[in-house]
């Protein structure tokens, strides 16, 4: 994006950092990485990647011991494995899980 056009700065130029997330409406969200400044002497403009909200998850590593769990419960969180990872990633919630899903069981097992 330009800092500048016609003259006139652009909105929220600065605002396009790293980790920065941009909401763009009707796509989804996204998370900016790596934002650089090129500046050839005419004009300055900022390019960076952008990368689905999603990508938080490669970030976290989430174990789980050798058992059977509740994949989820909305009425008791706790010990289930959609609890779990919220516990890990608070600024997620779970959202709509189908019924059934929800009443299936996980079995992890070892490695």
């Amino acid at each position: 994006m330009p800092a500048y056009v016609d003259g006139i700065k652009t909105p929220h130029y600065d605002n396009a950092s790293i980790s920065r997330i941009v909401d763009l409406k009707g796509v989804g969200q996204f998370v900016l990485i790596n934002p650089k400044v090129s500046n050839w002497g005419i004009r300055e403009i900022k390019s960076c990647t952008a990368y689905s909200l999603e990508q938080e998850f490669t970030a976290k590593k989430i174990t789980l011991e050798s058992s059977t769990y509740n994949f989820w419960n909305p009425v008791a969180t706790g010990g289930t494995v959609v609890g779990y990872i919220l516990e890990k990633m608070p600024s997620w919630s779970a959202g709509t899980i189908d019924e059934n899903t929800g009443l299936q069981r996980l079995r992890r097992e070892p490695l």
